[in-house]
């Protein structure tokens, strides 16, 4: 699967470790930016970047650009880049302390309405959860589907109630309980 980095593995309780290598600081830094340059491609989808492939290889002599799929659920940064063919996973993105500090940045310049991107297959078992919730019609109904993505926005408070009343169904679930896990944790975050 090519290189995999782990941004937990990089830091102790949301904070730097104090005791990385000089390689493992430049390392995480790549991954940080890495990080803050593909935030801003759609969730779900394998997009085309003009992100260039030394930013996450630290290879000066590739001058390919890098294809991109960012994962929710696993919370996880996909490359590949055609040209040299280096590809690689930065697992639990969300952690990198620069990333939330863009968050935080940017949620003090704009309130904008939160939202939770699923893909096809995350909706359907969402659906598949909901089912016997009749609340959970208008909210699935008010999902917006962008190629392969569905976007549900929490904006309303019905809305949050209904995913907290997910959130406890899912906590019950037994089946297919390591995605159903993924799930309830990226959905409080968006309740939180």
């Amino acid at each position: 699967m090519g290189i995999i980095i782990d941004i937990n593995d990089f830091l102790h309780y949301g904070n730097v470790k104090y005791d990385l290598s000089h390689v493992d600081i430049m390392l995480f830094e790549r991954c940080q930016n890495a990080i803050l340059a593909t935030s801003h491609v759609i969730k779900g989808e394998p997009i085309v970047t003009n992100i260039r492939c030394e930013l996450f290889t630290a290879n000066p002599d590739c001058t390919g650009t890098v294809t991109v799929l960012i994962t929710h659920v696993p919370n996880q940064i996909h490359w590949k880049c055609p040209l040299c063919g280096s590809e690689g996973i930065i697992k639990n993105w969300k952690n990198s302390p620069q990333y939330i500090q863009f968050l935080k940045n940017n949620k003090q310049k704009s309130k904008h309405a939160k939202a939770i991107t699923l893909s096809s297959d995350e909706f359907e078992k969402l659906v598949d959860l909901s089912d016997s919730m009749d609340e959970c019609k208008a909210m699935i109904t008010s999902a917006q589907k962008t190629g392969t993505t569905y976007i549900i926005s929490v904006n309303d408070i019905n809305v949050l109630q209904i995913l907290e009343k997910l959130i406890f169904k899912i906590e019950l679930k037994t089946s297919d309980r390591s995605f159903f896990i993924k799930l309830r944790d990226e959905l409080k975050t968006a309740v939180i």
